[in-house]
């Protein structure tokens, strides 16, 4: 039993058990039946017995009490000087064990050390798994904060939760204003009653990802793209991940603007204009170029010129085409 204590303890702390106490406890094993064999005193059999046991109990205890906080502290203490006491018992065994008043307080106290240092172990193992879980909730945390993209945790009924500091750069609010503020305060582009049942939507489908605009600090907008995920534990709450998209609606919006002056100018030259690609089939055309065709540009694009002409004009137009890409020119 005193072996297996000091393996469990040795483990536990990830060190390999000592080899001297394995040899010790395995010769004091066949000690017992030789003992037995040559007929010695009781004192003779029990003495390096339970002197090895009261050792194995005091190493134990001496482990734990040199190990660092990081595997608890309380429990640990607890333990150790248990271990240790209950091991400077055992030498008494066999000295005090024909005393017949203190027989029964021998086992008595023996008892109750067996069992402190049973509960300092179990308060141990919980000491370690609560310093594990904390030691990963940091380093979500510092994950989270050094994401380049927002975060942030929305209970239920609106209220911020949590927020990392990517989004208070983004939002430009400190994150103290932001965990006494609620969603609908930041959202821009929907009234309140649809923020709320945008929120019941996620709720009822678990997840989703939107764009919508967030107020800044200095008043101004910003866009952003929300993927959110709706988890039901302790009363619900949002998980969300905010990317800002602000310059990305900007160059959308330049992108269309420039479209837009593209066609009006194309429309604007009274000649026909068309694109094809290298199958032949058009691209986009102007407005001449419908005159000529006869047809709208939705029902002309995608379409090869076999469609609109007869074949003989059609091969020639497509000779034309391919003529012009071996040319590299027009």
């Amino acid at each position: 039993a005193a072996l297996l204590l000091c393996r469990g303890v040795s483990s536990f702390f990830g060190k390999k058990m000592a080899t001297w106490l394995v040899a010790t406890a395995f010769c004091l094993a066949a000690w017992i039946p030789i003992a037995v064999w040559l007929e010695l005193r009781a004192e003779v059999l029990y003495f390096p017995l339970y002197g090895l046991l009261g050792g194995m109990f005091i190493w134990c205890g001496l482990l734990l009490l040199r190990q660092p906080d990081k595997f608890g502290n309380a429990g640990r203490r607890i333990a150790g000087w248990s271990l240790i006491l209950w091991g400077a018992h055992q030498f008494d065994y066999f000295v005090l064990r024909h005393v017949g008043w203190f027989a029964p307080w021998g086992f008595l106290i023996g008892s109750i050390l067996a069992l402190i240092v049973a509960i300092g172990i179990i308060i141990m193992f919980f000491e370690k798994l609560q310093i594990r879980l904390q030691a990963k909730e940091t380093q979500f945390h510092s994950i989270l904060q050094s994401a380049m993209d927002g975060f942030w945790i929305v209970s239920r009924d609106g209220k911020l939760l949590e927020v990392n500091e990517a989004y208070c750069r983004m939002i430009g609010y400190s994150r103290d204003e932001l965990l006494n503020m609620e969603i609908f305060d930041l959202e821009s582009s929907m009234a309140p009653e649809v923020a709320a049942a945008k929120m019941e939507h996620i709720i009822a489908k678990g997840a989703d990802r939107f764009e919508t605009r967030h107020r800044h600090k200095d008043g101004g907008v910003v866009d952003v793209e929300i993927s959110v995920q709706f988890q039901a534990e302790d009363g619900g709450k949002f998980i969300n991940f905010v990317r800002d998209i602000t310059e990305r609606k900007r160059a959308d919006t330049a992108l269309r603007k420039s479209e837009l002056r593209l066609r009006t100018l194309k429309n604007s030259i009274p000649d026909p204009i068309w694109l094809k690609d290298q199958d032949g089939n058009y691209l986009y055309c102007n407005n001449a170029f419908e005159r000529f065709i006869g047809a709208k540009e939705t029902d002309i694009t995608g379409r090869d010129d076999y469609h609109f002409f007869d074949r003989q004009l059609a091969d020639f137009f497509r000779e034309n085409d391919r003529t012009a890409i071996e040319a590299g020119k027009p």
